[in-house]
């Protein structure tokens, strides 16, 4: 999704995972001109949620591939010291883009989600169920297994799969840990629910 004033649209990807509190991040920026011209050398800057800078770069001379002119650059960003949500934005000029960084504790310990599908009084994995903590998301595999990097202590884990009823479970972590979750195949979820737990 792209935002911007008039002139100029911008667009921010890279960001989209957890990142260690205290860590680097790199995020890419792209920028487009609304009447086709280049836009290398023009200054990217990004900010925090005060508003103080926090990282910037310029443009390069060459555009994303795939697109027809998306000049894009990227940018070293220090992670906030607090865990959670923070809003940033970029700029080009006077256009604007505001995307989120989630923060989250080094991870110490994995956790290990088995999901089985209970249908027809059958256990079976089930593979490509997505599994998520938090921040922390990851997708089952064929064994219905996912395994996530997650800091101590008690974390609400959920996994869902189109057609199958979403399921939650309890995960106290103060080691490597692991946990079963069961599901059984529902009617098609919701397209809105999809939408707001798992982009």
């Amino acid at each position: 999704m792209a935002a911007g004033q008039p002139e100029i649209t911008l667009a921010v990807w890279g960001a989209d995972g957890p990142a260690v509190v205290g860590s680097t991040l790199s995020v890419h920026v792209g920028a487009r001109s609304r009447s086709g011209g280049s836009l290398a050398g023009q200054t990217v800057i990004v900010r925090g949620a005060a508003g103080h800078e926090v990282g910037s770069g310029k443009l390069g001379g060459n555009i994303w591939p795939g697109t027809l002119a998306l000049w894009w650059t990227s940018v070293e960003v220090p992670v906030p010291a607090e865990p959670g949500l923070h809003v940033w934005h970029a700029s080009v000029g006077t256009s604007h883009f505001a995307f989120s960084v989630a923060a989250v504790p080094a991870p110490a310990h994995t956790l290990t989600v088995t999901v089985f599908n209970t249908t027809n009084a059958e256990i079976e994995p089930l593979p490509g169920t997505h599994v998520r903590a938090g921040h922390h998301a990851a997708t089952t595999d064929e064994s219905g297994g996912a395994v996530l990097a997650l800091p101590p202590g008690r974390h609400t884990v959920e996994a869902w799969k189109q057609g199958y009823g979403s399921v939650k479970g309890i995960a106290v972590v103060g080691s490597d840990t692991e946990i079963s979750l069961v599901t059984e195949v529902i009617a098609d979820k919701d397209p809105q629910y999809v939408r707001e737990h798992w982009r």
